[in-house]
């Protein structure tokens, strides 16, 4: 049986060590499938923003904001006026 490491017994240093010691294109390769898949994540991730978002129009989402905003901006003022 082969013995079967996880990040969990593999300290980050070591990770560092390996990724250095590798030759320059198993770099990129490995840069290239981190970079894909990344992006994969980030682009189901949008998607799920948009589809949850698609219930509001875009003044609901526009007024939402402007009253985070002036929230923001009451509390953060309300402390260094005086």
């Amino acid at each position: 049986m082969a013995n079967t490491l996880t990040l969990e017994k593999i300290s980050f240093e070591n990770i560092v060590d390996v990724v250095n010691s590798l030759p320059s294109d198993k770099k990129m390769k490995l840069h290239d499938i981190l970079d894909k898949s990344w992006q994969e994540e980030f682009d189901r991730s949008l998607a799920s923003v948009r589809t949850k978002m698609s219930k509001f129009t875009p003044a609901e989402i526009d007024a939402d904001i402007d009253a985070a905003l002036a929230e923001v901006r009451k509390e953060r003022y309300a402390c260094c006026s005086n």
